[in-house]
């Protein structure tokens, strides 16, 4: 089994304010500069998870870019399908956080992907069989995921990235096996607004597994079914970026086994927790060591 991602390739420029944020002037803090993306960033998590995983993306031909799909074949992702384009601007992504530690604002500079059309998706998914599986994020343009959510003979994963950009899925649920908006995101697409009328809805459009993340209040998983809401546990935070997207891997490699609601948001959040715990946006997280924390869990619970 071959995991698909399509979407996002960003340079990101994370910076971190050490004290109250003083608005209109320069503040001290930390700056780090790594590569990102929605996409990349559940690519690498599955990698990192011992998982087959193919990443169809589009690039500059800048250093910085050079860099990124390097970066991808040291950590194991096959990068072979991922198209390059020249003399254009890289995916550029840059977030500020507070001194809680939480994103306070972030710009991103990604009009690359108006390239990135169905013609150059087409030979990649019409090769895809059934016992793959497919991620892909909206960063991709609306007619380039009509495209795939069409065409794929294979299960179809989402993560809507933000309110803005969840928009594109409008009346274009009916093939997509499982989508893990936020509550604001979900309420965007849906109209809705309590969390039972938000899976109804979701459920009714054709989604069949859908899973609404809120942060410390923790994880609900909806099926036809089944209903379950994860709790999260406490945990030191160093850093909240990227850890969406590490739950979305465990949600991904998890259904991939065919686990339930419960055991598949059990594992996604620890996924989410050790990401928080980490000061990367994605942390060298394993298998064996998500499975030894769930032992744990269920001893401490006994």
């Amino acid at each position: 089994m071959t995991i698909y991602v399509f979407g996002g390739s960003t340079i990101d420029v994370n910076a971190r304010i050490a004290h109250q944020v003083k608005e209109h002037d320069s503040n001290p803090g930390d700056i780090a500069i790594s590569f990102g993306g929605v996409a990349h960033n559940v690519a690498l998590n599955l990698a990192n998870l011992g998982e087959e995983v193919s990443y169809i993306t589009v690039v500059s031909d800048d250093p910085f870019s050079k860099q990124f799909i390097e970066d991808c074949k040291q950590h194991k992702i096959d990068v072979s399908k991922t198209y390059i384009i020249t003399n254009q601007k890289p995916s550029m992504y840059v977030s500020i956080q507070g001194q809680n530690k939480d994103m306070s604002i972030a710009v991103n500079d990604m009009k690359i992907f108006e390239e990135f059309t169905p013609e150059i998706v087409a030979p990649i998914v019409n090769r895809i069989g059934e016992a793959d599986l497919v991620f892909l994020d909206t960063n991709l343009r609306k007619d380039t995921i009509a495209y795939i959510l069409k065409h794929s003979k294979a299960k179809v994963f989402i993560d809507p990235v933000s309110t803005f950009k969840i928009k594109k899925l409008k009346g274009l649920l009916k093939n997509v096996y499982a989508i893990k908006p936020n509550l604001l995101e979900a309420q965007t697409l849906s109209g809705k607004k309590t969390l039972k009328e938000i899976g109804t809805w979701f459920l009714k459009q054709g989604v069949k597994h859908l899973y609404i993340s809120r942060g410390p209040r923790g994880v609900y998983g909806y099926s036809k079914a089944e209903v379950y809401h994860g709790l999260s546990k406490p945990v030191q935070v160093k850093n909240v970026t990227g850890a969406g997207d590490a739950m979305m891997a465990g949600i991904i490699r998890q259904e991939s086994l065919g686990k339930s609601l419960k055991d598949t948001i059990e594992f996604a959040s620890i996924m989410a927790q050790l990401t928080i715990e980490c000061e990367h946006t994605v942390a060298d997280i394993s298998v064996k060591q998500v499975k030894r924390i769930m032992r744990e869990n269920k001893h401490n619970e006994n």
